[in-house]
C-alpha cells in the first residue's frame, strides 16, 4: 500500500466490505476470510505493518477513534459480534 494510504474491512449487517483510502493502490495484498463466526485477516507478515480496529454504532459508522491492536499478527482472527454493528480494521505503516 503507498504511504499514507489505509485499508479497513468492515462488516455491517452480515455484509464484510474492504475499503482503500489516500494513496495510490499498490501490489500489498490484505485477505479476509468468514468461517463461521471468524474473521480472519492476513497480510505480509515482517514488513511493520499494525492492525487497527475501531467499532462503532450503525449511526456513527467510520469515525476517527482508531485503536491500534498491539499484539495482531497475520493471520489475526477475531471472533464476530452480532452485538457490535460496524467494525471496521485497517493497516497501518
Amino acid at each position: 500500500m503507498a504511504s499514507g494510504a489505509s485499508a479497513s474491512v468492515g462488516m455491517s449487517n452480515g455484509i464484510v466490505s474492504l475499503n482503500v483510502v489516500g494513496g495510490t493502490p499498490s501490489s500489498v495484498p490484505i485477505t479476509f476470510t468468514v468461517n463461521g463466526n471468524q474473521l480472519v485477516l492476513n497480510w505480509p507478515a515482517g514488513q511493520g505493518w499494525q492492525l487497527q480496529a475501531q467499532t462503532n454504532s450503525l449511526s456513527t459508522g467510520l469515525a476517527t477513534n482508531w485503536a491500534t491492536i498491539g499484539a495482531a499478527v497475520p493471520p489475526f482472527t477475531n471472533i464476530i459480534t452480532p452485538v457490535n454493528a460496524s467494525v471496521f480494521y485497517r493497516l497501518k505503516q
